[in-house]
């Protein structure tokens, strides 16, 4: 199975780097300039992993990213997470014959995991969520595996604490785990013995993981955890009705309503049966990372964008609850609503392949960045020692590729080169050439707020090349005044600089 699901995800990799869609979302280009700037850097240090996504996935790509083919391609980051996917793929199996206690429902679970299209594109990209679900099925797997061999707890537990230092839902995750473990070992017949065994390993790890991780961003940031102020505000902040409705919404598109029903009976049976039988309490281990829907639900409701990949996170344990559904449906005797959902659901999966609601998410960031390229080719011909200013909380997609194309991360000032940053601020004639700017709503990009729009850097700089979301300026070479300084005032589209009279088409 191992090796069936590796050769899939292989497979899946190698069509979307032939559709070039590898690194389409903005975010697989950014965590790899995060790991790429450790080194590569105008002050190189592990202080430029920085402090808001957690610090594992950065890691594992820091001697990647090294390869200068690696880190244009992203492909380290690809076959780390194509293992992950073909031990998701294990685990489910396990997982779902355990619950269960029929090997065909294992299958059939591992049959909709390997076929799930937003799955298959996950697990081809640079970006951390196929390693998270991997980490989190490896544990879930070996805590339900037959034996109490202390080993397997300890794996579990580790496991787990990598998954909490790679993504934020895993936290939930974890104390959902720590709460069902605590619950089955709390009527085993080995008492307090059983529990220290079980329980212990578990709630260790998990607070290591968590100091870790706050030591981590109060090193980094100043603040033991920082929970807003860099991502936009959609119209959904304060909204508490239509943030549970995003994470709905985005649910039901992922998994479809099928299989959703089918996984609330697999719930329900799973819950009826703990109650009954204390030893089956631990099937409930399988709902584990359901929780992250409070997570999505309160950061829509903080003004976060619900993005269709969070749902993988719901997708996974729906299909693993789903199977138990099939089972529980067949027991009580309603053969046909099981055949009907059944249907439905391999209908609803056959039909994302049509548009698959990650996949299209991902063409929304490569449509944007087909857009920035007017940017990149008006710095591509840089060359010496000239210095970009920009923001790495907004601009680090971008800077991938102006990375990959003439102007390394060496020579950007960005926030986490501490003293440069503020000195090409205050001063940004006497330190940089070129300043790119991020058109957000406010003062979400930091160059433009830094710089305050100042008479001086109108002064100093000159348009050279606009889209719709950035606008790059240059200092000025001629003593005319060519293409002013807007500062996103203009929704003109795409032009460089001898373009300005005309829309680039």
């Amino acid at each position: 199975m191992l090796l069936i699901a590796g050769a899939i995800g292989v497979l899946a990799a190698v069509a979307a780097a032939l559709l070039d869609y590898t690194l389409a979302y903005n975010d697989a280009r950014a965590r790899l300039v995060v790991a790429r700037r450790v080194f590569d850097s105008l002050t190189p240090g592990f202080d430029q992993l920085g402090g808001i996504w957690l610090p594992l996935p950065h890691l594992l790509q820091l001697p990647l990213v090294q390869s200068d083919v690696l880190y244009s391609t992203g492909f380290g980051m690809v076959a780390i997470n194509v293992a992950a996917f073909a031990g998701l793929a294990v685990a489910t199996l396990h997982i779902v014959t355990r619950i269960t206690g029929t090997p065909r429902a294992g299958v059939a679970a591992v049959a909709l995991v390997v076929s799930h299209p937003d799955l298959l594109y996950l697990q081809a990209t640079p970006m951390t969520e196929m390693l998270t679900l991997g980490l989190i099925a490896g544990a879930t797997a070996l805590l339900l595996s037959p034996g109490t061999e202390r080993w397997r707890t300890w794996a579990a537990s580790a496991l787990l604490a990598l998954a909490m230092l790679t993504r934020y839902e895993a936290w939930l995750a974890a104390g959902a785990i720590v709460a069902v473990t605590t619950w089955g070992a709390s009527r085993q017949p080995d008492g307090a013995r059983g529990w220290g065994h079980r329980v212990a390993p578990l709630a260790a790890m998990c607070v290591a993981a968590l100091g870790c991780a706050a030591a981590w961003s109060k090193a980094m940031t100043g603040s033991w955890f920082v929970a807003s102020g860099f991502f936009p505000q959609t119209e959904v902040l304060g909204r508490p009705l239509s943030a549970v409705s995003e994470v709905a919404r985005v649910t039901v598109q992922t998994a479809g309503p099928g299989l959703l029903i089918l996984a609330a009976a697999g719930a329900h049976w799973a819950i009826t049966r703990a109650r009954c039988a204390p030893a089956g309490r631990m099937r409930l281990l399988a709902a584990a990372p359901i929780p992250a829907a409070l997570l999505y639900a309160s950061l829509a409701y903080a003004g976060h964008p619900m993005l269709n990949r969070f749902a993988v996170f719901l997708l996974v344990p729906a299909i693993w609850l789903g199977m138990a559904g099939v089972l529980a449906l067949r027991n009580a005797g309603w053969v046909r609503l099981r055949t009907a959902l059944v249907a439905a659901v391999v209908v609803w999966q056959a039909g994302l392949w049509v548009r698959p609601p990650v996949v299209r998410e991902a063409a929304m960031d490569m449509h944007q960045r087909d857009a920035f390229r007017v940017v990149v080719d008006a710095l591509e011909p840089v060359s010496g020692d000239e210095r970009l200013l920009a923001s790495m909380w907004t601009a680090a997609a971008i800077l991938h590729d102006l990375s990959t194309r003439g102007m390394p991360l060496r020579r950007v000032v960005h926030e986490g080169n501490g003293e440069h940053w503020r000195l090409a601020i205050a001063t940004p004639a006497n330190h940089v050439s070129w300043v790119l700017v991020t058109c957000l709503p406010g003062d979400g990009d930091r160059v433009a707020h830094g710089l305050g729009f100042s008479s001086d850097f109108t002064a100093a700089f000159e348009l050279a090349a606009k889209t719709r979301e950035l606008e790059l300026y240059r200092l000025r070479r001629t003593g005319a005044i060519r293409g002013s300084p807007e500062f996103c005032g203009d929704p003109a589209p795409a032009r460089r600089l001898d373009e300005l009279a005309t829309p680039v088409h």
